[in-house]
């Protein structure tokens, strides 16, 4: 464990289903768990994404730039033992429509954040699945949050591709649609 804090239990966290990680006060990653591991295998990601790789790393290096300030001012605004920070979030592969709820803890006597992910919901897509283009022209902007596909940026209209989801073409580049851009906007709180 790479962890100080004694306000959790190691060996719980090595046996806990959610995927949880804790960061230092900087947001460097200190610990992952197994079950990082096992949910970043089971969605296709590559040996950079596994908790080894993340050790010492900032967890910003990671998160959209459209959502930094959101992380930032939510992870720093954490009051050490004494609030919980809890997000909901859109996951979803290709095929199933997944929604997380992020939940982070300051943990008061090392300045260490505890953040678990837990599944809230899990079921098959009702969204109408899109074919992407044979070339896509330019830029492809992909909501980070719905993972819809704006293919036609003149258009506005964001679409369900889920042959993007399992593999963004080269030219993607995190955004947001317009509903997700307003839920972030009232705090990542639906209204």
């Amino acid at each position: 464990m790479r962890f100080r804090s004694t306000m959790i239990d190691a060996a719980t966290l090595q046996r806990d289903c959610e995927v949880c990680c804790v960061l230092n006060g900087s947001l460097d990653f200190l610990y992952c768990n197994p079950a990082w591991d096992q949910f970043a295998q089971a969605n296709g990601g590559t040996p950079e994404v596994f908790g080894a790789a993340l050790m010492h790393r900032n967890l910003l290096q990671f998160v959209p730039e459209v959502l930094k300030t959101f992380f930032i001012n939510n992870l720093y605004a954490l009051r050490p033992g004494r609030s919980i920070w809890h997000h909901r979030y859109e996951c979803s592969s290709p095929s199933e429509f997944r929604v997380f709820e992020l939940q982070a803890l300051r943990l008061a006597d090392e300045d260490e954040i505890l953040i678990c992910h837990s599944p809230i919901t899990c079921r098959p897509h009702n969204r109408t699945p899109v074919e992407p283009p044979r070339e896509p022209a330019g830029v492809v902007r992909m909501c980070c949050h719905c993972r819809r596909t704006c293919l036609d940026s003149g258009s506005g209209i964001w679409e369900w591709v889920p042959e993007y989801v399992a593999r963004a073409p080269k030219q993607c580049v995190a955004d947001l649609c317009r509903p997700c851009a307003d839920y972030y906007r009232h705090g990542g709180v639906l209204t």
